[in-house]
């Protein structure tokens, strides 16, 4: 039988009593599924489903990239209420730095549009409470400074408590 499918919860002899009844084991979505549920021989780890859902997916993704300019922009006017053209003169005020860290954003993304959260909390802004730009952690910490303003003064307390001495 080969693979033991015992750390999906499913034991031997349920596995056996499956493939007798007909079902192949689909090794993406780790399910039983008919013989009919797949594609051609049994050569391939993946059901009918699970493939073009796949299939599906990578399409999407290949849509995504090619008009990757035009959601970032609509993005930009949706969620922020902020032009293309604010973004980019925010960004070269800053010196194409965070606002914050004064890094610039290593990982090859844009810096991420910051807003005060208490004017307009969620994701959406009003584009009156739009700060300026961040990088991807900066603006994570600053949004959990924002929510729980305890936050520093616990991570502080913890750092001390388990922080260990070194020799020198």
């Amino acid at each position: 039988m080969g693979r033991s499918l015992e750390k999906y919860g499913i034991s031997t002899e349920e596995a056996r009593a499956r493939r007798a009844a007909g079902f192949l084991w689909c090794g993406t979505c780790k399910r039983f599924r008919k013989k009919g549920g797949f594609y051609g021989p049994r050569n391939t780890s993946a059901c009918k489903v699970c493939r073009k859902t796949l299939k599906f997916r990578k399409y999407n993704r290949d849509l995504y990239l090619k008009n990757a300019y035009h959601h970032w922009t609509s993005r930009l006017q949706s969620q922020f209420n902020i032009s293309e053209e604010w973004y980019n003169i925010q960004l070269s005020e800053q010196g194409d730095v965070c606002a914050t860290c004064k890094k610039p954003n290593s990982n090859g993304r844009r810096l991420a549009v910051d807003h005060d959260r208490r004017c307009c909390p969620g994701r959406k802004s009003c584009g009156k409470c739009v700060r300026g730009l961040l990088c991807h952690p900066c603006n994570i910490a600053l949004e959990r400074l924002e929510s729980t303003p305890t936050w520093v003064s616990n991570a502080q307390q913890y750092l001390r408590a388990h922080t260990t001495e070194t020799k020198s």
